[in-house]
């Protein structure tokens, strides 16, 4: 993100997309429409690029380094 304009200057965010541990969460809701097999997702960023996956993690050919989990 290079600039903020709008509801970002003067909210209180709690989740970017509905990426929070709840029930309602954007993965929650996916799970249990049966969309995703697993209440997961995992998000990868780097200097150049970046990838959201939904229901688990990236296949190991992708990765370049060990996964680190927060």
């Amino acid at each position: 993100q290079t600039s903020v304009k709008g509801l970002f200057q003067k909210q209180y965010a709690d989740g970017i997309l509905g990426l929070a541990r709840h029930e309602s969460s954007l993965v929650a809701a996916y799970f249990n429409a049966k969309v995703i097999h697993r209440n997961a997702f995992s998000l990868c960023l780097t200097m150049d690029a970046g990838h959201l996956s939904l229901g688990g993690s990236m296949p190991r050919q992708y990765h370049r380094e060990p996964m680190k989990m927060t």
